[in-house]
């Protein structure tokens, strides 16, 4: 069941020549997290469960805070 403080983000999975195949992190997800364009960040698959039924679905976690 979704709190009323609970949130979800869509972004799109971009391509770029340099940087190849890669998800932009929107904004607002990014101040929420305390995180910057230096945080190191893992992700790992998960099956997410929703309404709509299951789905694959990553998990971000942050492994090294910005100095």
């Amino acid at each position: 069941m979704k709190t009323s403080k609970e949130k979800s983000w869509v972004t799109t999975i971009k391509e770029n020549n340099k940087l190849g195949i890669y998800i932009e992190i929107p904004p607002e997800l990014v101040e929420v997290l305390g995180w910057d364009e230096n945080t190191k960040v893992r992700w790992s698959e998960t099956e997410i469960c929703s309404d709509l039924g299951e789905c694959q679905g990553l998990v971000l976690e942050e492994i090294q805070a910005t100095k």
